[in-house]
């Protein structure tokens, strides 16, 4: 009741084919639902637009799990680093891989819903195999990053009609040191 009919005819066509359960409408009529969570991330509807931000819980435990809480703030996620650089640094230890793996591992699911912390999450992932010194740096880096930013509030703006698109893309055609291959693609 008080559904908007497309709402209701999307609803009642899914409930007949899968077992669901609806929390809420979000819309901008008077009776639907301003505010939502989906797997902890809120997504707000506002005046300007939906608002989407991660669950700030999974930076609050990279910064904890990295021993970095009360740290200075870092002003990017990531910096690039040389082939030499990459190819020098020493293995980690193995007391220390296992917990490598597994902050990294958070940082990579967090950085799904964070664009600013998308690319150097990339980087420590590609050192999960064999990590180095290197890469507990990488990911010490982006901790720091995440003191100063433990959130990151998305705003997608309500659209009239579009008639183009502009399209930003990095330039970097062989972003990785080692294989040449290009980030973006």
């Amino acid at each position: 009741e008080g559904e908007t009919p497309d709402l209701q005819w999307l609803q009642e066509n899914l409930s007949g084919h899968f077992e669901l359960t609806v929390k809420s409408l979000m819309g901008p009529e008077l009776h639907d639902d301003k505010y939502a969570l989906l797997l902890n991330r809120a997504i707000p509807w506002t005046e300007l637009g939906v608002e989407y931000e991660a669950d700030p819980r999974h930076a609050e435990l990279v910064i904890a799990e990295l021993g970095l809480v009360g740290s200075k703030p870092q002003a990017t996620a990531g910096i690039k680093y040389n082939k030499e650089e990459i190819e020098s640094s020493p293995p980690l230890s193995s007391d220390i891989v296992r917990t490598y793996r597994a902050i990294t591992a958070r940082v990579s699911f967090l950085a799904q819903d964070r664009i600013d912390i998308a690319y150097a999450s990339k980087e420590c992932c590609r050192g999960m195999a064999s990590p180095t010194e290197l890469h507990l740096k990488m990911l010490k880096r982006i901790g720091r990053y995440l003191v100063g930013r433990k959130r990151l509030v998305q705003l997608f703006k309500f659209q009239n009609q579009v008639y183009s698109l502009d399209v930003e893309c990095d330039s970097d055609h062989a972003g990785c040191a080692i294989t040449r291959r290009s980030t973006s693609g």
